[in-house]
């Protein structure tokens, strides 16, 4: 940049900003909205948009465990998360169409299934207003924001740094969570959600990263990642998830069937040997997980809730089984699968199926240690059996890093590392801070 353009650069930001102090000086939040621009605008400055862009997205992961804490009192569905993946994605977009463009097949044809029921359901829906705004908040998550994440297109090595960003966010929420104690009346912790099962399930997408995150992390620091996933599984824990609960027990199974882990094994071993003099404190407690899952707490009650909900929402589903029904009551069912069939007929829930293969395949199609991108997904595939979360962006943010992973070149090319346990296998870069056009 040119002494002239820099001058000039600088000015517009002082009138901006002063422009906004003007604006701001009878109100907080447009005060607090004036500091965020600005600040925003010098980053810019400093580190140029597409630098700038990808620092934007990588704070809105971190922001995503956090779906709970909403900057907008008037509109509680808009996060932090959204705000600068709006940003970001905003100064990342010249660059969009600058390569070659393709989605994933599979995700492709699971998409078009989906979006097409999903239109015609909320045409036929009793309310097509409310329905059409759930099915508003299906896209953003579902279709706008992958894809969004594959035109950007951001190389291995900052797919890594997002994905240890959102590892991070977990942490953070779990950290709040301890200093702001349990949720009213349940003895369950909820972080920075807005609800303890939401929690849970941000704890397994997480843990779930920390395989992905380690094969790409220097030996001498991959002790500090473990011990990230210890906290993310105690965020399970706290949580009072039982589906959280049973979903990590599961994938830790996969993970040592899949990796052939010796290594994890012996952690295993090492870690009930550990817990085992606190076994009979653990099971007198009824607010925890595996209390929750022995039948404490509020375990009673919320089956009796699950039953009815299930009962419901089968019944809804053969009310109009090809069409589906609409998004009215997209969230009642407590099974995903259940009420993407009651909205949007079985054709939609064949795309949704699709879409979830797509993100799921990485863990058998892509080379060692790439492949385990797709533990998160799995992950989310099996809790979608007890939960009622769709679309949350604390999901599919995870979730859409299967698909930047599977869709990447350089995956492609790069040939099976014979031993991802192997502390002097050689770490995969990415060509700068996003691939090479």
């Amino acid at each position: 940049m040119t002494w002239g353009k820099s001058l000039a650069t600088y000015l517009v930001g002082v009138v901006l900003l002063a422009g906004l102090l003007l604006a701001a000086r009878d109100s907080l939040i447009l005060g607090a909205v004036a500091a965020a621009v600005a600040l925003s605008f010098a980053i810019c400055v400093q580190l140029g948009p597409e630098r700038a862009g990808t620092l934007f997205v990588t704070i809105a992961l971190f922001c995503g465990p956090m779906g709970g804490a909403t900057p907008l009192p008037g509109a509680t569905f808009v996060t932090f998360a959204d705000i600068f993946l709006v940003v970001g994605f905003g100064l990342l977009a010249p660059g969009f169409f600058v390569h070659r463009f393709q989605l994933p097949p599979l995700y492709l044809a699971g998409v078009t299934l989906a979006v097409v029921m999903g239109i015609v359901a909320t045409l036929n829906a009793e309310d097509p207003f409310v329905s059409a705004n759930l099915f508003a908040r299906f896209l953003a998550s579902v279709v706008i924001l992958p894809i969004a994440f594959l035109l950007w297109a951001p190389s291995i090595q900052v797919t890594v740094n997002l994905a240890r960003a959102y590892a991070l966010g977990t942490v953070f929420s779990t950290g709040w969570g301890l200093v702001e104690g349990t949720a009213a009346d349940t003895g369950r912790y909820i972080g920075l959600t807005e609800h303890p099962n939401a929690f849970g399930l941000t704890g397994v997408l997480a843990a779930a990263l920390i395989p992905f995150i380690v094969s790409h992390t220097k030996p001498s620091w991959q002790w500090l990642w473990w011990g990230v996933g210890a906290i993310h599984l105690f965020a399970i824990w706290i949580s009072g998830s039982r589906a959280s609960l049973l979903v990590i027990i599961a994938l830790i199974a996969l993970y040592v069937a899949v990796e052939r882990s010796t290594k994890a094994v012996g952690w295993l071993m090492a870690a009930a040997l550990l817990v085992l003099p606190f076994a009979e404190r653990l099971l007198t407690r009824s607010d925890n997980a595996l209390g929750r899952l022995l039948g404490g707490g509020s375990a009673s009650n919320s089956d009796i809730e699950r039953e009815q909900a299930l009962d419901k929402g089968i019944k809804a589903f053969f009310e109009h089984p090809l069409l589906g029904n609409g998004f009215e009551d997209a969230l009642h069912a407590h099974n995903v699968y259940l009420q993407i069939a009651v909205c949007i007929g079985v054709f939609g829930l064949v795309g949704w199926v699709l879409i979830l293969l797509a993100t799921c395949l990485p863990l058998v199609s892509l080379p060692r240690p790439l492949h385990r991108i797709g533990y998160p997904a799995i992950g989310y595939a099996m809790t979608a059996l007890l939960t009622s979360l769709i679309w949350d962006r604390y999901i599919w943010l995870v979730l859409v890093l299967a698909l930047v992973v599977s869709a990447n070149p350089e995956a492609r090319s790069r040939a099976a590392e014979p031993d991802p346990e192997n502390d002097e296998r050689p770490r995969l870069q990415g060509a700068g801070g996003v691939r090479k056009r």
